[in-house]
């Protein structure tokens, strides 16, 4: 995050009726929040990102990609709310800056996502709002997104205010409308590159009329790795103006460390900042929620390589942010009654069989129907799932073998069985494609329950296979 002083002047839905309206009553909520609000048009909240040291352009995977590269929303494959509130710059006298996001991001067909951000930056004498609709669209590795952002720019009602000419002529409410644009290329499940261009109309927010208060347009460009369960990140940012005579650019390097028991670590350095964050997540049969948390503090040593444009900020103990994120397939199931917690294994169960096996078995079609009839009572039945996803593939029904064996992931993914099984599929149907996709898929699920569990079947043997292929 730069000195924010700087930054102050200057059939489209896959879901039910009950989920489009939800997401109709999201679009009023960020409507209705929009005048009053205030929000960094230059600073871009998301707690992940804000830990790693604001190197996510080529990452972008979550609802914050939004504000940092609107390409990465179609990632998502489900429904994702996430809240944020930020207290910045501790320490610094009388001016109690915070912040608040709110965000929200809905899949739809033909692998598209769409997006609302609503980010509120206020002090005692100032505040910003940007109200952000977003569309990302896939096509194959490529990914593709923009945003439409409504900006207003707010000084406080206060002594001074109340005589000032200025102010009395032209009210204390600016506001203005800029347009970003991303592109996020994944060239494998290990690498990822990611451009994203912001306010490139560079609209005017000046409060007289005849001023200027550009703001600038953004270019940000990135590379993401992955190896094993760590992702290193690295960002340029370039700005479309002069601080002190000097260009104001950017670097951003982060960290992204997952670990066993749904714990991730990072950490990341830029030319003005020091960071690090964390994350727990809880899985439930209704939904996924996450806690985050990030420190930003200022970079307490010059450089020698670098001149930077704007001033180091001093006198501050650094920015506290934290966020939930809840994710979600049903919205009715999560915030509805838990789902039972009784297995196929106490109902009438029906036959099972190996994924491994050619040719379906007799009575494949009444076994489908059975544990299809379970679902309607209970979505959340992991065996359920499991089962289905074995009975489709040997069905030849990839789609929908690999849409139940994830949902079981998803459901559980500390259980060993059913990340392998998915990797088996996966394996599978890169044999029919030919595709190579389909195999890094098929690695990174054997990976995953390697870490579960090192000695489960023959992972490790398959991880060395499906590395040749």
């Amino acid at each position: 995050m730069g000195n924010y002083k700087y930054a102050i002047r200057n059939r489209l839905f896959p879901c039910s009726a009950w989920e489009r309206c939800f997401t109709l009553l999201i679009c009023l909520l960020f409507y209705l929040l929009a005048p009053p609000a205030e929000s960094a048009f230059l600073d871009k909240p998301g707690v992940r990102p804000q830990g790693m040291g604001g190197a996510f352009v080529a990452r972008a995977d979550d609802t914050s990609a939004g504000l940092w590269n609107p390409a990465g929303l179609a990632q998502l494959k489900q429904s994702e709310i996430v809240a944020s509130y930020s207290t910045l710059y501790t320490g610094l006298d009388e001016d109690n800056l915070s912040r608040t996001y709110l965000g929200y991001t809905l899949p739809v067909h033909w692998s598209g996502a769409l997006g609302l951000n609503f980010i509120r930056l206020q002090s005692p004498l100032y505040s910003e709002t940007t109200v952000l609709f977003s569309y990302s669209q896939r096509l194959r590795n490529l990914y593709l997104g923009a945003n439409v952002k409504g900006l207003f720019a707010n000084f406080s009602e206060n002594e001074y205010t109340q005589i000032d000419p200025l102010f009395q002529r032209y009210g204390r409410l600016t506001k203005g409308v800029s347009f970003d644009l991303g592109v996020l290329l994944k060239i494998s499940d290990a690498f990822s590159v990611g451009l994203a261009a912001q306010n490139l109309n560079q609209p005017n927010l000046a409060l007289e009329e005849g001023a200027e208060s550009i703001l600038p347009r953004e270019i940000k460009t990135g590379i993401s790795f992955r190896f094993g369960q760590v992702y290193p990140s690295l960002d340029f940012t370039w700005r479309d103006t002069t601080i002190r005579d000097k260009q104001d650019i950017n670097i951003h390097f982060g960290v992204e460390t997952l670990l066993p028991r749904d714990v991730s670590l990072r950490t990341g350095i830029n030319l003005y900042e020091l960071t690090a964050g964390a994350s727990y997540r809880v899985q439930s049969a209704s939904g996924e929620f996450q806690i985050d948390y990030a420190f930003n503090h200022p970079m307490p040593f010059e450089f020698d390589v670098f001149d930077r444009a704007q001033e180091p900020l001093t006198g501050t103990s650094g920015s506290h942010q934290f966020s939930l994120s809840v994710r979600f397939d049903n919205f009715l199931q999560l915030v509805g009654t838990k789902p039972t917690t009784e297995t196929v294994a106490t109902r009438p169960t029906p036959r099972l069989h190996d994924i491994t096996s050619e040719q379906p078995a007799a009575g494949a079609e009444t076994d489908i129907a059975s544990y299809q009839q379970i679902l309607r009572g209970d979505k959340g039945n992991i065996d359920a799932h499991y089962h289905l996803g074995q009975l489709f593939a040997k069905a030849g029904q990839y789609q929908d073998a690999i849409q139940h064996l994830k949902r079981a992931v998803t459901l559980a993914p500390n259980v060993p069985k059913y990340r392998y099984a998915l990797a088996v599929l996966y394996e599978q149907y890169g044999n029919i494609t030919g595709r190579r996709t389909w195999y890094n898929k098929a690695i990174i699920e054997f990976e995953k329950t390697h870490m579960l569990d090192e000695n489960y079947k023959d992972v490790s043997a398959k991880i060395k296979v499906m590395s040749k292929k």
